[in-house]
């Protein structure tokens, strides 16, 4: 089996070792192996190799895109509206004006 896609920083048993910088922490280079019970670098493989489930933030991204497209959907939807409106209202006038005139 083909393991060279399974890196250890895509496996669920892997957690990555962060270092304190000025202004965030940064991500190192290795990491703990909770299978292997010791430390292990990001692009190593091994057999028993579980990928991490998609994180949260990335459905949540999705989520705000979709309500986004939703919210421009609907805005253009109330100018469609609007101008609809506008039109009927102004073919009334018309209307109003050709039978006074007719008149």
């Amino acid at each position: 089996m083909d393991n060279s896609g399974n890196h250890c920083y895509r496996c669920r048993k892997f957690n990555v070792f962060y270092t304190k910088g000025d202004k965030r922490y940064n991500k190192s280079k290795v990491g703990w192996c909770c299978e292997k019970r010791g430390i292990v670098t990001l692009h190593e493989n091994c057999e028993s190799y579980k990928a991490k489930p998609l994180r949260k933030h990335i459905r949540m991204s999705v989520q705000y895109c979709l309500n986004d497209l939703l919210n421009q959907i609907s805005a253009i939807r109330e100018v469609i509206e609007e101008d609809s409106r506008e039109n009927e209202q102004g073919e009334k006038v018309r209307q109003l004006q050709c039978v006074q005139n007719d008149g």
